[in-house]
């Protein structure tokens, strides 16, 4: 059966079986909507199927092994504009892989239309966004969780993309799984406890990974909203401090923003399948685009603030956050 996957200017094919369909659908909802229709011609079609060896025009594409991946391969169509997923051979992985390739499909193609990828998450509470940014270990992912308890909707916790439209910064996420050091787990509020302490899907839980971190799908943050992308953003810059007895917010300059997002660029677009993506058209940017793009973005009418808290007061942060929203 064919279905497709949509999001805003995105739009790719898939083949698959029924069943696939919907553990499919479970993967990418609510960042890409899936629905079963005739295939579109003028897109890529990803295959969970094998292809027939009649197929005269195939040429073999094959990634590095990831994490709990023996083996990454793919035969490409362009007379079909197919993607055959031939391995892993695993169903469950190839989902996983199909979930994967229409992130990066989808992110590489924010890139190419101006979008700036930051080391960072987003999350919402009613029509503003937080951009919480951060290197590792500033207390990025904490301060996320400590919003999500304090009822705020859930975005992304990485690889965040900021882009301009309309004299707007808008910030987008995806469907990449949060992933929630060991040590931070007992720091953490119970309602994030309790979330973490749940069994979750995601293959990284059961390799060598596991023994440091959790890995939690966004659809598993049990009675938390869910949502793709963010306008007026509000960028937090948060860092550890074991002598600061209670969260403060430091309001920053525009220039100032604009250096810390400079400090925090990251593209991680091409990481998983680059020899893939460079097949499709997409090209790594070069930094000093992304300087350009950051230099040229209106960040004018957005509030920027630092964050000093220490791990053990880190949700007394969200009255505070919450304050400087209105």
């Amino acid at each position: 059966m064919r279905c497709i996957a949509r999001r805003e200017f995105f739009v790719i094919n898939i083949e698959c079986e029924y069943k696939q369909y919907h553990q499919i659908k479970k993967e990418l909802i609510p960042y890409f909507e899936l629905t079963i229709e005739k295939e579109n011609k003028c897109n890529w079609c990803i295959s969970l199927e094998n292809p027939k060896k009649s197929y005269d025009d195939l040429y073999r594409i094959r990634e590095k092994k990831g994490i709990g991946i023996k083996k990454i391969e793919f035969a490409i169509s362009n007379k079909r504009k197919t993607i055959y997923i031939t391995e892993p051979n695993d169903i469950l992985m190839k989902i996983y892989t199909v979930s994967r390739i229409i992130r990066d499909m989808f992110r590489a193609e924010l890139v190419r239309r101006g979008g700036i990828p930051i080391h960072g998450g987003l999350v919402k509470n009613g029509q503003y966004g937080i951009g919480v940014i951060g290197e590792r270990k500033s207390g990025k992912t904490t301060t996320i969780l400590a919003l999500l308890a304090g009822g705020f909707e859930y975005i992304t916790n990485d690889d965040a993309i900021i882009c301009c439209d309309n004299n707007a910064i808008i910030g987008y996420g995806s469907n990449r799984s949060i992933s929630i050091r060991r040590d931070t787990i007992l720091f953490l509020d119970r309602k994030i406890q309790d979330v973490v302490a749940l069994r979750h899907s995601n293959y990284l839980n059961n390799t060598e990974l596991a023994n440091e971190a959790v890995f939690i799908k966004p659809r598993e943050l049990n009675n938390m909203r869910v949502c793709g992308k963010v306008e007026n953003l509000i960028f937090i810059f948060p860092s550890f401090d074991d002598l600061q007895e209670k969260p403060i917010l430091l309001p920053i300059s525009n220039y100032m923003i604009r250096e810390f997002l400079i400090k925090n660029l990251e593209d991680t677009t091409m990481n998983y399948f680059p020899q893939l993506l460079n097949g499709l058209g997409y090209k790594r940017i070069d930094k000093n685009q992304y300087l350009e793009r950051l230099r040229m973005l209106p960040i004018d009418q957005n509030k920027g603030f630092m964050l000093k808290q220490n791990l053990s007061n880190h949700t007394d942060a969200v009255p505070i956050i919450k304050e400087v929203m209105h």
